[in-house]
């Protein structure tokens, strides 16, 4: 099985170009697909208006919404979203349900981060250990 497990940028006219639609990331997905890839997951957080993370197979596009988090603590969602799904397909997943839990624990682990007094914040990656990172 052929996995694409990030696909940060796609280029457009020779410039990286970021997903801020939900129709361009279903388009994406769509192209990844025919490239090979079994399934494809989309980190949607910097689309416009609410985040929703993408996960496409061929037969279903399924969304997973959460509301957006007004946080600083936002550095490395992407490098934590294409983990945590290598992590849960590593522990026998299906790749639908690995790209949900991969929402899922970045959306806590922004959550649950400590706030910098400046500056862009890491992620609390313990969060489900108690305390605040």
């Amino acid at each position: 099985m052929r996995v694409f497990i990030k696909a940060h940028a796609r280029i457009k006219d020779g410039k990286a170009h970021r997903y801020y639609s939900l129709v361009e990331s279903v388009r994406t997905a769509r192209e990844l697909r025919g490239m090979g890839a079994a399934s494809v997951g989309i980190k949607g957080g910097h689309a416009r208006g609410e985040t929703a993370d993408l996960f496409f197979d061929g037969d279903r596009t399924i969304l997973f919404q959460e509301e957006r988090l007004r946080t600083t603590s936002d550095h490395g969602t992407g490098c934590t979203f294409s983990a945590a799904i290598a992590a849960m397909l590593a522990r026998g997943a299906r790749p639908a349900e690995a790209v949900g839990e991969a929402k899922w624990y970045v959306t806590e682990s922004m959550r649950s981060a400590a706030m910098l007094e400046s500056g862009r914040g890491p992620l609390n990656h313990f969060h489900g250990w108690g305390g605040k990172g």
